[in-house]
């Protein structure tokens, strides 16, 4: 998700070395020369930590969410 989030603002490439286990590498090359890469991946970094608290989040309390919308909409049969 956050990769995808960017790429109005720059060409995202993701890798992965099989020896590295789940790790996923990053490059971000920005589409206009005109714009600051720091501020993209300073970007790119908080996205990141939004998306894994999104997640973590999900995990916890994925299953309250369900029940609470169940009640809000019964008519949904959830």
């Amino acid at each position: 998700n956050a990769a995808y989030k960017f790429t109005d603002a720059c060409y995202v490439f993701l890798s992965r070395n099989a020896n590295e286990g789940t790790s996923v590498f990053v490059t971000l090359s920005l589409k206009d020369p005109k714009g600051s890469f720091r501020d993209l991946a300073g970007r790119f970094s908080n996205e990141l930590v939004d998306q894994q608290l999104r997640v973590h989040l999900e995990d916890r309390f994925g299953a309250v969410r369900t029940l609470m919308v169940a009640q809000a909409f019964p008519e949904g049969n959830l």
